[in-house]
């Protein structure tokens, strides 16, 4: 075989290389993009005030175990709530937001620092009110009449995450409403009655 023969075959090698790496980074880049780009279910200003209160846009995505829920009034106490399974518990973080110190979870108590004051708890339950908890988060997730811009501006709206499927609703629809009630009947009023029956002495 000629030299010249052989340097053409080593030319032709070298180019498909090259196609094969430029094809492998654009692949690279195309699920990078993918991964990125904001999930269609759920608005900006919804991932910027889970973000703010320590609950990633990654984790309502990848979290499959966990229950995201908030409530965003600017007249009554702002909620987030995590109800995580775990084993044969569910372990629950609640975030309250007071009216009194700020309308909503958006914004900033002050702006140029980025103050916030919230009341947090957390307590676990038993895993025996999660098949209970699914049956209220079916309700509201398969619910299609859910109007989340349905002229509430000055009221309260909703949101809630599960199984990396997220929907947002308004103070008109009756599911969220519902579904609100009964987290704070059922689980979050009891613990907050014990919290405010603790007397600390030092």
């Amino acid at each position: 075989m000629s030299p010249d023969i052989i340097f053409n075959l080593y030319l032709l090698s070298m180019k498909k290389l090259i196609v094969a790496f430029t094809i492998l980074c654009m692949a690279c880049n195309t699920v990078q993009t993918e991964i990125s780009k904001p999930h269609p279910d759920i608005a900006p200003e919804w991932v910027d005030a889970m973000e703010k209160y320590g609950v990633s846009y990654q984790q309502l995505l990848s979290d499959t175990n966990t229950i995201y829920y908030a409530c965003s009034s600017p007249f009554d106490t702002s909620l987030i709530v995590q109800l995580r399974k775990a084993g044969k518990k569910v372990n629950v973080v609640v975030y309250s937001l007071p009216s009194r110190y700020q309308r909503g979870l958006e914004g900033y108590h002050g702006g140029k620092d980025e103050l916030t004051f919230f009341n947090g708890y957390s307590f676990s339950l038993d895993s025996a009110i999660w098949k209970e908890l699914m049956q209220q988060i079916a309700v509201v997730v398969n619910d299609t009449t859910l109007k989340p811009d349905n002229g509430c501006d000055d009221n309260a709206r909703y949101f809630l995450c599960y199984q990396q499927h997220a929907v947002e609703g308004s103070c008109k629809d009756s599911s969220f409403i519902r579904l609100s009630a009964y987290l704070k009947q059922q689980l979050l009023q009891p613990q907050e009655r014990r919290r405010d029956a603790v007397i600390i002495t030092f």
